[in-house]
């Protein structure tokens, strides 16, 4: 697929939100039909230098849903940091890793680029406290599964 990337200079930085048509599991290479915010975790470049970004989902949908998978900006401070007009959660096990191309990023509302804000430094603390705990848990998970028959 041909993408309409964005300046390289452009790119946003980790921890920063975006206004995001996020791809259905479905079909990770096509854009999602509505713009929403998400978190970049980390960003890229491919083989021929084009820009790319690893985001995470965010809603507004259950906002207080407990476990490490689960991070929820809700503090109005932080909020307005993110640019963000209502409390929302972002799913830390739902990334998707995306071309910063205009098919998936358009200008947040009320802003003259897709960059909405950034997390504020207390924040970005709690999300990588968060995001260790999820990776030892994760490392801990597959530390516990068989081997398969045969492999010693």
């Amino acid at each position: 697929m041909v993408w309409t990337f964005f300046p390289f200079s452009t790119l946003p930085a980790p921890t920063s939100i975006v206004w995001c048509r996020f791809p259905y599991v479905e079909d990770v290479d096509k854009p999602g039909p509505k713009p929403r915010p998400a978190i970049v975790k980390r960003a890229s470049a491919d083989q021929d230098g084009n820009p790319w970004v690893h985001v995470a989902y965010g809603t507004t949908q259950k906002l207080f849903l407990t476990g490490l998978t689960n991070f929820t900006v809700s503090n109005v401070a932080d909020m307005d940091a993110c640019g963000l007009w209502c409390a929302t959660r972002f799913r830390l096990d739902r990334v998707a890793l995306v071309p910063w191309a205009d098919e998936f990023f358009s200008d947040a509302p009320g802003r003259a680029s897709p960059v909405m804000g950034r997390l504020s430094e207390h924040q970005v603390q709690l999300l990588r406290y968060q995001s260790a705990l999820l990776q030892r848990q994760e490392q801990e998970r597959q530390q516990r599964l068989p081997l398969e028959p045969g492999k010693d």
